[in-house]
């Protein structure tokens, strides 16, 4: 395809100026597709099929045995910044959001470094928004929390809520928020979305 063809110039390139050795490549893409799944196509609302996007990355610092094995932890757009700052020595701006990604697969010979490393804890949820479109032209707001074991929706145009469980339903198609087995969860997935949200704030 056209993109493996720019990719692989883009790889060879780097090893004509030797500099694959010394270079951070990430390879991702800017949002998912429906593609008729949940009678929608496009993007914008927080299912599965629309938030997750592929992540490659391919970093000289990464530890051998993290290469070419996968990592389930959520990372998200607003990391890559970061990241790359990181690896290129700068700073990151404290009103940046986003983390540097690199510690999921980077260890560190430095006892101090490697501490600081281990001790920091990536995240477990996130916070999801779509705001809609000027002049409601059909693209309603959601709002979402989503975890590996439940996402809840909230759609705040009709007040309307949805949860599914992940592991049990990837497709999200067995609405729970009427389900009184999952009475207590909804009450703790409503609060911990409040507090995500005025969180992202």
């Amino acid at each position: 395809s056209g993109v493996d063809m720019a990719c692989g110039s883009i790889l060879k390139e780097l090893d004509r100026q030797n500099l694959t050795n010394n270079t951070l490549i990430i390879f991702t893409t800017d949002n998912g597709y429906y593609l008729g799944e949940h009678g929608l196509a496009d993007k914008w609302y927080a299912n599965q099929e629309s938030i997750r996007v592929p992540l490659i990355v391919k970093d000289p610092r990464m530890n051998e045995e993290f290469i070419g094995t996968k990592n389930e932890e959520f990372t998200l757009s607003i990391d890559l910044a970061p990241t790359m700052l990181q690896a290129a020595g700068i700073d990151v701006p404290k009103r940046m959001q986003g983390s540097d990604m690199s510690w999921l697969y980077r260890k560190t010979k430095d006892a101090a470094a490697a501490e600081k490393i281990e001790s920091k804890k990536w995240r477990n949820s996130f916070y999801y928004e779509f705001p809609g479109m000027p002049d409601d032209n059909g693209f309603v707001p959601v709002e979402a929390l989503v975890q590996k074991d439940f996402k809840y929706f909230y759609w705040p145009k009709h007040n309307y809520e949805e949860l599914f469980h992940l592991p049990s339903d990837p497709y999200e198609l067995r609405d729970l928020v009427e389900d009184y087995d999952y009475e207590i969860t909804l009450k703790e997935m409503r609060q911990k979305f409040q507090k995500a949200k005025a969180d992202a704030q």
